[in-house]
């Protein structure tokens, strides 16, 4: 999990408990921040949308994406270069038959197929096309995923808003009987916690959860798209040094000034 990620969840939690507990930081004061019926009203609208709107294998994937999300540390793109770069170097010295040995350390399995497919002689379309059509299903892939984020990152706010109205009116029927202030703060409850679920849940759960996500996607379509041009650039038995600066483009400016070590 990134330092970043971390700290994000740790000021969140830090401040949605000091609000609730008015610095105190006790059971007591956070207990009546909870409402089963506002939870359930809540929990079963978001299940709901997803439910809805995609396939049941597709719904299942999702709280492993979070997982993953969270846990998951994308290869430096500099330390690929230099991988690369090495790799370029082993081909050029002792052909291209000589990488076959060299992929049992590596943990990427696409790079480990990628520099398959070329000692195997395959032709450079046919291994951009496989290689570029494996990215473009990881694409696909990763869009649905971020599709069921962003829908419940859009309706969980206006389920709270549900909920806020079903408290409203449990709260309202109450004032038609004799006034019972149980009932009464039974619906106040459940309206003003179900508002606070929403909240939270668009803007400190799903919406977050959403950019990580995206974030991630891009990171893993750098990698992947170095690894291509690389494997590419080995294949047609380019200079290593011609290697590094193909690939070298694809770095933002301040890493690209960082030196890869042979």
């Amino acid at each position: 999990m990134g330092i970043a990620t971390i700290i994000g969840i740790v000021v969140g939690l830090f401040a949605v408990l000091y609000g609730c507990t008015e610095g105190h930081f006790s059971l007591s004061h956070l207990a009546s921040f909870i409402d089963v019926i506002a939870i359930v009203l809540m929990v079963g609208g978001a299940a709901s949308v997803v439910l809805m709107g995609f396939s049941m294998k597709q719904v299942l994937t999702l709280p492993a994406v979070f997982m993953v999300t969270l846990k998951a540390k994308t290869e430096s793109p500099v330390e690929l270069i230099n991988k690369i770069v090495q790799f370029a170097e082993i081909a050029r010295r002792d052909g291209i038959l000589a990488l076959e040995g060299v992929t049992q350390g590596v943990k990427d399995p696409f790079l480990v197929r990628g520099i398959q497919l070329a000692v195997d002689g395959t032709d450079p379309e046919l291994i951009e096309k496989i290689m570029t059509t494996e990215l473009d299903s990881i694409t696909e892939r990763h869009n649905t995923h971020k599709r069921m984020v962003d829908k419940l990152t859009l309706y969980t706010p206006a389920w709270g808003l549900a909920a806020t109205v079903i408290g409203l009116i449990i709260m309202f029927k109450a004032l038609k009987k004799d006034v019972d202030p149980g009932e009464i703060g039974k619906g106040f409850a459940i309206a003003l916690t179900a508002t606070m679920y929403g909240v939270l849940g668009a803007n400190a759960l799903f919406g977050p959860l959403g950019d990580k996500l995206l974030a991630a996607h891009e990171e893993e379509m750098l990698i992947k798209n170095i690894i291509v041009r690389g494997v590419l650039s080995i294949q047609s038995g380019d200079n290593p040094r011609i290697v590094e600066q193909k690939l070298r483009v694809f770095l933002p400016p301040k890493l690209r000034a960082t030196e890869t070590k042979g």
